[in-house]
């Protein structure tokens, strides 16, 4: 939290953290280069004190473009459809959820959560078979 205060506006930059933890460091902090002296071990305090006010102000409006998007598409969507997007949506909420406790969360994120969630939805897009298509044999 004392990087989101020392720089309240752009915060410490993104991925620099290290930079500035050793003037930050408690008195009984991990180390200066540790494993623990890389980020805060929260992800939401850990993108106010790297991106600041700005970048969190842009995270809730991605979100919240996010958020509507999905309301808008899932409700014309066919059942089966809307499962599948609901069921990504919920992993997705359960990697923020996790992000309260470690920002690992945030690398299982971005190299593994998003890469999989744009293959899941593109072959949704492009037509997967549901069940209903299955039944028929087509």
């Amino acid at each position: 939290m004392r990087a989101a205060q020392l720089f309240p506006l752009t915060g410490v930059g993104p991925m620099a953290y290290w930079r500035v933890y050793p003037s930050l460091r408690l008195p009984n902090g991990a180390p200066p280069g540790s494993f623990g002296a890389l980020h805060p071990h929260d992800a939401y305090v850990s993108w106010a004190g790297e991106t600041g006010a700005v970048g969190v102000a842009a995270l809730l409006v991605g979100w919240w473009a996010f958020a509507r998007s999905i309301r808008r598409t899932l409700a014309g969507a066919p059942p089966a459809a809307r499962r599948l997007g609901l069921a990504l949506c919920a992993g997705l909420v359960a990697v923020l959820v996790q992000g309260l406790f470690d920002t690992i969360g945030i690398v299982q994120m971005t190299f593994v959560w998003i890469p999989f969630t744009a293959l899941a939805l593109a072959g949704a897009a492009a037509g997967l078979p549901w069940e209903s298509e299955l039944a028929d044999g087509r």
